[in-house]
């Protein structure tokens, strides 16, 4: 049991991994001011390389990749700076505010699909609109550890007593389906639903690979 423990531990860490939220001594007037002008000036760099490179290449194909690695520069090299005077929490909070407010200036530049900065702060904010909390996040990520947990013991208790090929290839099939049902949905508390898709899609094949372990040498079931 330990070791389905673990399993489900490892899966879910990688779907609903907590945020850890440093806290940083509050910073007076003069290093809040530092850091505000020591971001503004390297915005600015970016932004002349950026305006240079527009004026430069016209085609669509590469403003669009420029305009993606100008706003990747801008909150992931120019905001390090926030660091010093904001917790990690307000940090993604910032970077996903500078974000939204990059695309509301270059969107018809910026291909939302393909600029993985874009995707990856356009998540983050979908879960800070639903007043996801520290303390929320790890709550769904122990509900669906338990509840996960709970029915693989099951299933490999009851395999344990089972011979017949089908009765295995049955049981776990049905342990599957009802971690689909049972389990998965808390994950809507945190997530939005095109978040959930690749990540649960991940949580379901590390599943199906734990739970053909458990059948043995009775395996076949995987692929019904």
């Amino acid at each position: 049991e330990m070791l389905i423990q673990i399993f489900i531990l490892s899966s879910i860490f990688h779907i609903v991994q907590s945020e850890v939220v440093d806290t940083v001594e509050e910073c007076n007037k003069n290093e809040s001011d530092k850091m505000k002008d020591e971001f503004n000036q390297c915005a600015l760099k970016f932004g002349f390389e950026f305006e240079d490179t527009r004026n430069a290449f016209i085609q669509q194909i590469y403003l669009e990749e420029a305009a993606c690695i100008f706003i990747s520069n801008i909150v992931e090299k120019c905001g390090q700076v926030w660091s010093r005077c904001h917790t990690e929490r307000e940090v993604v909070t910032m970077k996903t505010s500078q974000v939204k407010s990059l695309l509301t200036t270059y969107r018809e530049m910026v291909n939302i699909e393909q600029c993985e900065v874009v995707t990856e702060y356009i998540k983050v904010s979908h879960r800070f609109e639903k007043n996801c909390s520290d303390a929320n996040m790890l709550s769904v990520q122990n509900e669906l550890q338990n509840c996960s947990y709970t029915r693989c013991s099951t299933a490999y208790e009851r395999v344990q007593n089972l011979s017949s090929p089908a009765l295995i290839e049955s049981t776990l099939c049905n342990t599957l389906q009802n971690i689909v049902q049972d389990c998965i949905g808390v994950l809507d508390i945190c997530l939005s639903e095109e978040d959930q898709q690749e990540m649960v899609e991940s949580f379901l094949n590390n599943l199906r690979q734990f739970l053909e372990r458990i059948g043995g040498e009775h395996n076949e079931w995987y692929t019904g």
